[in-house]
């Protein structure tokens, strides 16, 4: 109980003292600062330390300025402490402002330069403990980067989470710049770091490493994979796939099968995906077959990398799959297999609802060599890459195909079917069409800009609230007005040389701001 705490804070038992700091700092409580601060002013060093290591676990921004006068307390597991606890206040990672850099208000006041001189305190766990809150402070404070850079290489670590984690990206260059300088960045020193204490540090060494691409490094990134953080082993499995070296493919198969946190599984069969050793084709497969497990869509990426045809069956399954991702992973991955077995499923999936699926079909056939036969399956191919020249060219032949198309149960497709027809100018006439191709046009429409206007001709085949254009929207309109029967009538239904208006062949004029005027003056009414 807090109250409880507060007062066993004040007893003369020294060990009763340091036990009710050490729960105070547990409890997070605000109220629980001040007494902190007094007890800072206590007469045993131990209960110094549990109140100093209190105040950072409490993060208040009253405590910076005690803390940094605690840096100079002649206990050294007191300085050690007070450093610490600057560098969980000041951390910018702690505070959700901290996302958006430039809104950030720092809370490092002063801490700067009394950390600084605690680089050369004569107690190696003083000065480790300044470098690391340095190396947080520096995420967003440049002087930290530059006091760190004149330590030497003991800061090495705490420039690696300056690194990974700068909020800018002059933090980054400066922090990188000091690396180099003090030889931070050499592999020997990098894969030390992987066995830091500091999880933040193990990270930075650990995507550091990839930028190397140096495969002496494989063996401790290896090692890494079995570290109990969940970043850590994720940035090591990221490595292992940027270095590609077929070593790390038995302990990235184990990670992906064992280990419990998706986006570690999911940075494990990317990373098998990169390193294309055909040994882990079987694991890959499994996972596609686990509904329970994550990572299914990189599992689709890495088998298509890896481009074994023992995987073209469950690839041709996952075309199927409910999600738009997955059928478009799926579609890229038999692409790059090149099987002819996934002609048939590809062709059918260019009647995909989602675009970028059949994007990806497209180019995967290409890929595999398949070329359009039949009109039918010109049109198909058009429509789902919402090519209209090519079906304008295709003329008349298209029109059978366009008009079955209008009951697709892609939205798209019938649209761009709608939108064909009305440049073939074959617009039908049976009620049944008429009404499919009404709907699948207002949503060709839609799909273009929602609050788009139509011009008058257009809208005579829509169904819908459609805004059908008037003059004041001719300044922003491409188009022509009709000054017989003020119709404004947009490129695709006037056509690029026809001077008639198409509803009663009057004279038509381009819609620019100077008409309108005329209009006006000939009393014509929309």
């Amino acid at each position: 109980m807090l109250w409880w705490n507060l007062r066993q804070l004040r007893s003369k038992d020294p060990r009763t003292r340091l036990r009710a700091a050490n729960k105070l700092g547990e409890s997070r409580e605000q109220r629980a600062v001040e007494p902190l601060l007094a007890a800072l002013s206590d007469k045993e060093p131990g209960v110094r330390k549990a109140a100093t290591h209190a105040l950072g676990l409490i993060r208040d921004e009253l405590a910076v300025k005690p803390l940094i006068s605690a840096i100079k307390d002649g206990d050294r597991h007191v300085r050690q402490a007070a450093a610490q606890g600057l560098g969980i206040i000041c951390d910018p990672r702690e505070d959700p402002l901290a996302i958006g850099s430039q809104i950030y208000r720092p809370r490092d006041e002063g801490a700067v330069e009394p950390l600084a001189a605690a680089l050369k305190d004569e107690d190696s766990g003083v000065r480790q403990a300044a470098a690391m809150a340095l190396g947080k402070i520096g995420i967003v404070n440049e002087r930290a980067v530059e006091a760190l850079a004149e330590f030497g290489s003991p800061a090495a670590p705490a420039l690696l989470v300056a690194l990974e984690h700068g909020l800018n990206n002059d933090v980054k260059y400066k922090a990188r710049r000091a690396l180099s300088k003090i030889g931070g960045l050499k592999v020997s020193v990098l894969t030390a770091a992987l066995k830091d204490q500091d999880r933040d540090v193990r990270v930075g060494a650990a995507n550091a490493l990839k930028e190397r691409s140096d495969l002496r490094a494989v063996e401790q990134l290896v090692a890494a994979l079995k570290d109990k953080d969940n970043g850590v082993r994720q940035a090591a499995a990221r490595a292992l796939g940027e270095l590609g070296d077929p070593r790390a493919v038995d302990q990235l198969v184990a990670t992906l099968k064992k280990d419990k946190n998706d986006f570690v599984r999911s940075a494990a069969a990317k990373a098998l995906g990169e390193i294309r050793d055909k040994r882990a084709v079987q694991p890959l497969l499994a996972v596609l077959k686990n509904p329970c497990l994550s990572s299914h869509d990189e599992a689709v990426w890495a088998l298509g990398e890896i481009g074994d045809p023992q995987a073209v069956e469950s690839l041709v399954s996952a075309l199927r799959h409910p999600y738009s991702n997955r059928r478009q992973y799926a579609a890229e991955a038999l692409g790059k297999i090149g099987d002819p077995r996934a002609i048939g499923p590809l062709r059918g999936a260019l009647k995909d609802e989602n675009t970028y699926v059949r994007e990806e079909s497209k180019e995967a056939l290409d890929k595999i060599g398949w070329k359009p036969a039949s009109v039918e399956e010109k049109v198909r191919l058009a429509l789902a890459l919402r090519q209209l020249k090519k079906l304008v060219r295709l003329g008349a032949a298209a029109v059978p195909a366009l008009l079955a198309t209008l009951e697709d149960q892609a939205s798209e497709m019938r649209g761009s079917a709608a939108q064909a027809l009305r440049l073939l100018h074959r617009v039908p006439t049976d009620d049944k069409q008429k009404a499919l191709y009404a709907q699948a046009f207002s949503e060709y429409l839609r799909g273009i800009d929602p609050r788009r206007p139509v011009c008058t001709c257009c809208a005579r085949n829509l169904e819908g609230p459609e805004t059908v254009l008037g003059t004041g929207d001719l300044a922003l309109f491409r188009g022509s007005v009709c000054f017989a029967c003020a119709a404004v009538l947009c490129t695709d239904c006037l056509g690029q040389k026809v001077e008639r208006c198409p509803l009663c062949h009057g004279e038509t004029k381009p819609a620019y701001q100077g008409y309108l005027q005329q209009l006006r003056e000939a009393k014509v009414v929309l």
